[in-house]
């Protein structure tokens, strides 16, 4: 029956690959492989410092972040049509793809060889918005991890104030409106932590994520995302 279903659905509303139209998936192969890891060289907090883990020293003292790592780049019209396709056209297929990269980074990392004692956390959304939209695409990606490195997936944070949509704000905005926005669920004293969303762009409301799981005693922090821009 599912498959006869799919099968109806897929008549119905036909996929096509979002880099060359081709029928039949959202992303080919080929425009798959097009799509090459962000370098990660510099501080993507402060742009400034070279740095071969996405934070220099002086941000990682600041925020007690350890690591910064987005997959690929949201400048890339292929990802940013992925992304926006999955969050505002509810097409939750795309998580899949989006994760792909995410685990693509994590190999790259070589992270794998490393990481039994981690908890993957996703970025939550308000219930009010998580009612509307259905899903939080970032639980999606994390399950996603959570099955490609066989990490529990850890719903640690609540999103307890209502925010305005980040994109719509300028640098100052953001920090006003994420401040505060999280409290804990889950008890994270003593855990590693691989913090998941789907986009980085100047970062604050990770950053918020971040300084509530470090008050509540995470050991460590490595923020992982889809694109950064």
């Amino acid at each position: 029956m599912n498959n006869f279903l799919q099968f109806f659905l897929d008549a119905l509303f036909p996929k096509n690959c979002f880099g060359c139209e081709k029928e039949g998936e959202y992303l080919c192969s080929a425009c798959f492989r097009k799509i090459e890891l962000l370098p990660i060289e510099y501080c993507f907090l402060c742009q400034k410092v070279k740095s071969f883990d996405g934070i220099c020293q002086t941000c990682q003292e600041i925020t007690k972040i350890d690591k910064i790592w987005p997959a690929v780049s949201y400048q890339n019209m292929v990802v940013k049509a992925l992304i926006e396709n999955l969050k505002f056209s509810y097409i939750e297929d795309l998580a899949e793809i989006l994760a792909e990269f995410l685990f693509a980074r994590l190999q790259e990392r070589e992270f794998t060889k490393n990481s039994a004692d981690f908890f993957v956390v996703p970025i939550p959304l308000h219930k009010k918005r998580l009612r509307w939209r259905g899903f939080n695409q970032a639980e999606l990606l994390a399950k996603s991890i959570c099955q490609k490195t066989e990490l529990p997936l850890l719903s640690a944070l609540i999103r307890s104030k209502k925010t305005q949509q980040q994109a719509l704000l300028n640098k100052e905005k953001r920090v006003a409106n994420v401040e505060d926005c999280f409290s804990l669920s889950e008890n994270v004293r003593g855990k590693k932590i691989l913090l998941l969303d789907d986009v980085m762009t100047t970062g604050q409301t990770l950053l918020s994520a971040s300084q509530k799981l470090k008050e509540g005693g995470a050991e460590q922090i490595i923020i992982l995302t889809s694109a950064h821009g």
